[in-house]
């Protein structure tokens, strides 16, 4: 074997490890979160419990409440994350959750402020 092509070989990974390693650092630094970790805040901010494939009337059935107390507020995105992320301040639960691989479409309750 050619000891230039090994040499060359090993310089190339080197490289490549380098330019990897300052990438990730570059990342860090500048505060950029990866698309997971992104996700995990939208999820912490409206867990996945809370979006259902129920109707809004079989949700208030089960806990006893009325549907006239909520705003019924259509939402949707590309993503489950993307949905939560367009959801309306205070919503209590999702409900009628669907989709496909790049629509999702739900009905966010929201209680009415008490006069």
């Amino acid at each position: 074997m050619d000891v230039m092509g090994t040499r060359r070989g090993n310089v190339f990974v080197s490289v490549s490890v380098i330019v990897a390693i300052i990438f990730s650092v570059s990342m860090a630094v500048w505060g950029v979160q990866s698309k997971a970790a992104a996700s995990d805040s939208v999820f912490q901010k409206f867990p996945l419990q809370k979006i259902l494939t129920v109707g809004a009337t079989e949700y208030c059935q089960s806990k006893g409440k009325n549907l006239a107390d909520f705003n019924l507020v259509g939402v949707n995105g590309c993503s489950t994350s993307d949905l939560i992320h367009n959801l309306p301040n205070n919503t209590e639960v999702v409900v009628g959750y669907t989709g496909d691989m790049d629509t999702y479409f739900a009905t966010a309750l929201v209680p009415k402020e008490k006069k």
